[in-house]
């Protein structure tokens, strides 16, 4: 068997480990999770998840990093989708805080990944958040919007105090509020889920 087919097959299993793994900490957090459970819902060995996952951190920042690849393709599909510059800014902050809302609502252990568990994985989503910075602030710059990189970190920033704060029903809400009045704060507008505005770009 050539070395592209095991390949292949490792990568499968490691995936599958990993869907264990987000089982795992989604039911039980960072804390009530343990290496035995995790090999215990893969229905493998301890020995054999420990060729893959030295201890419990590793694993644990593997389930990050595969969280933020889906937070990266739901922000990113939604800023590169038709618009306005508001609707596409706002559209792509709240399918990334909606998915982060919807996780924690269904498993609320789940916290702990987005918490990021100290430093285990601070570092990625710090790295999600600047990413996403660098896209809006291409975005605006596209649009001619003046301070646009200041912008954008300050939308980013804002957004996450705003998903912290807001239930379910207001966050759509909220986070379409925040992104119009920074952007537009002199449009009026009849209420928050009203005209966002007129400013139209192409996709960068």
């Amino acid at each position: 068997m050539s070395s592209e087919p095991l390949s292949l097959l490792r990568q499968a299993r490691r995936d599958r480990l990993i869907d264990a793994a987000e089982h795992v900490f989604q039911q039980n957090g960072f804390r009530g999770a343990s290496m035995e459970a995790i090999a215990r819902v893969a229905g493998i060995s301890k020995v054999t998840l420990y060729r893959y996952f030295p201890d419990k951190e590793a694993a644990f920042v593997a389930v990050a990093r595969r969280l933020i690849e889906r937070l990266t393709t739901l922000f990113d599909a939604a800023l590169d989708a038709e618009g306005d510059v508001i609707a596409r800014v706002s559209g792509a902050l709240i399918a990334k805080h909606r998915a982060v809302f919807t996780t924690v609502r269904r498993f609320p252990e789940a916290g702990d990944l987005f918490a990021a568990k100290g430093r285990l994985a601070e570092d990625l989503f710090n790295e999600l958040e600047a990413r996403m910075a660098v896209r809006i602030g291409a975005v605006l710059r596209t649009a001619g919007i003046a301070h646009a990189d200041d912008l954008a970190h300050l939308l980013c920033a804002a957004a996450i105090g705003v998903a912290n704060a807001a239930d379910d029903a207001r966050l759509e809400r909220d986070l379409r509020m925040l992104t119009g009045r920074l952007l537009a704060p002199d449009e009026p507008r009849a209420s928050p889920a009203g005209d966002q505005n007129r400013i139209v770009a192409s996709a960068p």
